[in-house]
């Protein structure tokens, strides 16, 4: 019993040591390519999605009901920055 106390001390403080977590390195070429890869394998994906942003935001736009909204919006804004409410 004597000698599990001082080898249970022991193999706690080695196994918490701070030199026994990996420490994050500079990467290799190989990771590099790998990161490319990923990023290139991205590329259409957000090709697409802004797309899609861009298309939806044009529907959105060709409805009469929005261009009156945005128009009020604006004249609003317009009135409040004219009146300085808006500083």
């Amino acid at each position: 019993m004597r000698l599990a106390i001082p080898v249970l001390a022991l193999l706690i403080l080695v196994g918490v040591r701070p030199g026994a977590t990996q420490q994050p390195g500079r990467p290799d070429s190989a990771m590099m390519a790998q990161m490319a890869g990923m990023f290139n394998q991205m590329g259409p994906m957000y090709e697409a999605m802004s797309q899609a942003m861009i298309e939806g935001t044009i529907k959105a736009l060709e409805k009469p009901e929005t261009v009156e909204r945005l128009a009020r919006f604006a004249k609003r804004y317009k009135l409040s920055l004219a009146r300085g409410s808006l500083v």
